[in-house]
């Protein structure tokens, strides 16, 4: 892993989440990618091991922890015991999808459409292809499920009139100016969209003080900003300002370690967190 950005940013997240003990665990994995070939979700997987530069961790990075019992106590447990539960079975897609209860109850939420996109179309290689291509033209997305997975972006996202410009995809970027979402765009379209660019995607800088001219840390800034929370679909649309609103969540704690730990050049030094104050709009 020590060739790879993405293997140091494992590591940091296993120094760094929660439950380091039991991250270094989730890091870890099961060792044999075929015991998910029945599934849908193993051809994502595969196709990661295959382009995502560092076939062998890859491999251990889909693993899964030995005993999930471990991490009860965090909220981000219940999330993994979920999965735990529901995925790797193509039948049980549906019961992703139903999101424990009833798909019915979602149906007030441009969520749903989302987990109804996943059901439909994931675990199809060919789709799974369309859509990595990164088209040079999103009028060529019109027919892919991806596609009503950006409308529903651009519908819900909270930010209407910003995310609307966004899913249009201008071809100028300049128009987002304002938003750090927008800089997050202009890193994507200056590495994604070429395959062979993917590789650059996955070094990553060696240095995330490499970051400080990067939308990727106000992107990171905004999610600490206004993520909300996932108890409630329709919460979480509206993007609270206010992390303290989410403290009963095991979502919050994540949200708070990232507003704590992520998204500024000097977080590379994992003993210097940096406080966060709740509230207000990314820059």
């Amino acid at each position: 892993m020590q060739t790879s950005g993405w293997a140091q940013h494992l590591q940091w997240i296993s120094n760094h989440m929660g439950v380091p003990d039991n991250i270094r665990e989730i890091v870890q994995c099961h060792t044999n990618l075929a015991e998910l070939q029945t599934s849908g979700w193993a051809q994502h997987l595969q196709w990661i091991s295959n382009h995502m530069g560092v076939p062998d961790n890859i491999r251990e990075i889909v693993q899964c922890h030995t005993n999930l019992a471990e991490l009860q106590t965090s909220g981000w447990a219940q999330h993994l015991q979920w999965i735990s539960n529901h995925v790797g079975v193509p039948d049980n897609i549906r019961e992703i999808v139903q999101c424990h209860t009833n798909l019915a109850e979602l149906q007030t939420s441009g969520w749903a459409q989302h987990l109804q996109w996943i059901s439909n179309h994931m675990g199809v290689p060919d789709n799974i292809r369309e859509i990595v291509q990164c088209h040079t033209n999103l009028a060529e997305l019109q027919t892919s499920g991806w596609a009503q997975h950006l409308q529903w972006i651009s519908n819900h996202m909270g930010v209407p009139d910003n995310i609307r410009e966004i899913v249009q995809c201008h071809t100028n970027l300049a128009e987002l100016q304002t938003s750090g979402w927008a800089q997050h765009l202009q890193w994507i379209s200056n590495h994604m969209g070429v395959p062979d660019n993917i590789r650059e995607i996955v070094q990553c800088h060696t240095n995330l003080a490499e970051l400080q001219t990067s939308g990727w840390a106000q992107h990171l800034q905004w999610i600490s900003n206004h993520m909300g929370v996932p108890d409630n679909i329709r919460e979480i649309v509206q993007c609270h300002t206010n992390l303290a609103e989410m403290q009963t969540s095991g979502w919050a704690q994540h949200l708070q370690w990232i507003s704590n730990h992520m998204g500024v050049p000097d977080n590379s030094k994992r003993n210097s967190p940096v406080p966060h104050k709740p509230g207000g709009t990314a820059n």
